[in-house]
């Protein structure tokens, strides 16, 4: 496998044309075999020409890319510098309330939405006692704003409020998932999200 995505990463690499189309360079391969292809990839003198890779690695997009663009179902929903990605991920949480056996999700979701406007539900299984959300830090905003509107939170029929730093991936999936709120289907859909980023 890994030798298979070395040779098909090196002929997509020879193209002459002015955009190198790469879908998934390190998928399932080893970890020298990841830093060969990073090298080759970064390695090729790209003048006049430009590099347009899919991956499900931010690590990778963040070693080989400047620019991204989130491809959610087959729309952009986001595009930007790999810098303004950083910075969203930096200001992204994850807020999770661990519920009551008895709980009606649908008045904690209303008071969630109350509460935090502009958090994104993250699907969860319909049985679950957990329930969660991406709440992005506002301008101006601060960590013990967030925790203090969080307090307000704590009473029957949430047991505890959790806050926790989002992940790169999380980041992502909530570009997905200001989408489909905007749809009006945050709660109904799977999202998927694929990273695409262009290196200049």
């Amino acid at each position: 496998q890994s030798q298979r995505r070395r040779i098909n990463v090196a002929l997509a690499l020879l193209t002459r044309g002015p955009l190198i189309v790469v879908d998934e360079p390190t998928k399932e391969v080893d970890p020298n075999a990841r830093r060969d292809i990073w090298k080759l990839m970064l390695s090729t003198q790209l003048t006049n020409r430009a590099m347009l890779f899919a991956s499900s690695s931010m690590e990778e997009c963040e070693a080989l890319g400047t620019r991204y663009g989130v491809l959610y179902e087959g729309r952009f929903v986001s595009t930007g510098s790999i810098d303004a990605l950083r910075e969203y991920h930096a200001k992204l949480c994850v807020l999770q309330v661990d519920l009551t056996k008895d709980a009606q999700k649908q008045k904690v979701l209303d008071t969630v939405q109350i509460t935090f406007m502009n958090a994104i539900p993250i699907p969860t299984p319909d049985d679950s006692l957990k329930m969660r959300w991406h709440v992005h830090i506002s301008e101006g905003e601060t960590l013990s704003t967030l925790f203090r509107k969080a307090q307000e939170l704590a009473v029957s029929p949430i047991r505890h409020v959790h806050f926790t730093h989002a992940s790169f991936e999380d980041a992502l999936v909530s570009f997905g998932g200001k989408f489909t709120k905007l749809q009006r289907k945050a709660s109904k859909r799977e999202l998927v999200n694929q990273l695409l980023t262009v290196v200049q």
